[in-house]
């Protein structure tokens, strides 16, 4: 039995949607390792303070003000990625959408308000680590438009199942063209 759907036990094929509730947020973990790294090179800073000051007493100050300016540029930029990420949030409430960014900004829609919501799948990233593979979910309203991946927002699968049982969802195939070229070369 779904969580937001009531199915008769006495017939298996009757389903009547009941009033949704879910949140989907940023993994708990990861927002923690986001906000580890954004406070780090801070805890660096504090502990290499005393040679810092050395090295700038003794001449060295190009290369004092090029690791200070690193250390808050790493700091600046975890912690903007901290704000856009973890601070982007979708609560479900029925036909009521909530949708947060950046921890302050909160708008209230209805379900109707949603002009468009893209259901992107099998997007994948090449690194020289390897690659991963995820989906995509950018939802259109008011203007706005919000993304949430699976890779790293708990319950997307669930808006997913939400917009596609209301109707508001295209599918689309991320596969590049390059990868869709190469695998029906494989399958000949």
């Amino acid at each position: 039995m779904n969580d937001y759907y009531y199915s008769d036990p006495t017939e298996d094929t009757y389903k009547t949607p009941v009033m949704a509730a879910f949140t989907v947020e940023y993994s708990k973990i990861r927002a923690i390792l986001l906000l580890v790294f954004a406070v780090f090179p801070f805890l660096v800073f504090l502990f290499a303070m005393n040679l810092l000051s050395d090295l700038y007493h003794h001449g060295a100050t190009g290369m004092v003000y090029m690791f200070v300016f690193f250390l808050v540029g790493t700091s600046l930029m975890f912690l903007f990625i901290f704000l856009l990420s973890v601070g982007t949030k979708i609560n479900v409430q029925g036909n009521v959408i909530t949708i947060r960014k950046w921890f302050i900004f909160s708008d209230v829609i209805s379900l109707n308000n949603i002009s468009k919501c893209e259901v992107i799948l099998n997007l994948t990233v090449h690194s020289r680590y390897g690659s991963r593979t995820y989906n995509k979910i950018v939802l259109h309203y008011n203007g706005k438009k919000v993304s949430v991946t699976d890779d790293v927002f708990t319950n997307w699968n669930r808006l997913r199942d939400y917009m596609l049982e209301n109707g508001k969802a295209t599918t689309t195939d991320g596969t590049s063209r390059l990868s869709k070229f190469l695998e029906n070369l494989i399958q000949k």
